[in-house]
């Protein structure tokens, strides 16, 4: 199987390793906003407060979290700037990463 890693500059990173699935997908998630995405229309983060909902980013955010929660042994995401986030996961199969986004890509990009 493959996923694709889309980066902010629209470069897409090739992931074959399995146990890797869960972060690129959250990776794209916190780089979306909502409905941007066909698979993972429910989920993303808008820039800032909508003036018709008023509903704030960080709510996204605690919904993003509460749904990939149960892929990670743990995860932690903290909100650095503007569509950027520190992210700090333990997989399943006990590897750990930890991060901003563009570190994480980055290492993708290299590997």
């Amino acid at each position: 199987m493959i996923d694709y890693l889309v980066t902010k500059k629209g470069e897409i990173i090739e992931i074959t390793d399995s146990n890797l699935f869960p972060l690129v997908d959250l990776i794209n998630v916190l780089q979306t906003e909502p409905n941007e995405q066909p698979f993972w229309a429910n989920l993303g983060i808008p820039l800032k407060q909508t003036v018709i909902t008023k509903i704030a980013p960080d709510y996204y955010l605690d919904a993003v979290k509460n749904y990939f929660f149960q892929f990670f042994d743990n995860l932690k995401i903290d909100k650095l700037a503007v569509n950027n986030y520190f992210i700090s996961v333990k997989l399943k199969s006990g590897i750990v990463y930890s991060g901003d986004l563009q570190t994480i890509i980055n290492g993708f990009k290299n590997a």
